[in-house]
């Protein structure tokens, strides 16, 4: 009897590691891959950054910060944290920002995606 409701077939095929998820509303676990949830969590910081940029008047000279609590499951709070200190996951709002070619202050997708590496390459 199999243990799992799917089948691998080759698991060598791929470079990707499987991982279980449950999602909202449903009993039955999904397989994802790394890659999956490190884009997850740059969605999530991403729309978590965007609101935040919307709320602050100037976000390049914002006094605040975003702490990811746990990235992983996407819990993330602000944070009177003047300087960006990787190592207590406390991020100033001006470094996870970028001014793009219309001069419209932005979230930085590419920040994100390496500030990921911290959780899930580690």
């Amino acid at each position: 009897m199999a243990l799992w409701p799917w089948d691998i077939t080759e698991p060598s095929a791929t470079n990707r590691v499987p991982r279980l998820r449950k999602l909202p509303g449903n009993n039955k676990p999904t397989l994802t891959t790394m890659q999956e949830e490190i884009n997850e969590f740059v969605e999530a910081l991403y729309r978590f950054v965007a609101n935040e940029i919307k709320r602050v008047t100037d976000p390049i000279y914002c006094q605040e910060g975003i702490k990811i609590v746990d990235a992983r499951n996407h819990i993330f709070r602000l944070s009177d944290t003047l300087r960006t200190d990787e190592a207590e996951d406390t991020y100033a709002l001006s470094d996870l920002c970028i001014v793009d070619e219309d001069m419209q202050t932005v979230p930085n997708r590419q920040r994100m995606y390496r500030i990921a590496r911290n959780y899930w390459n580690g």
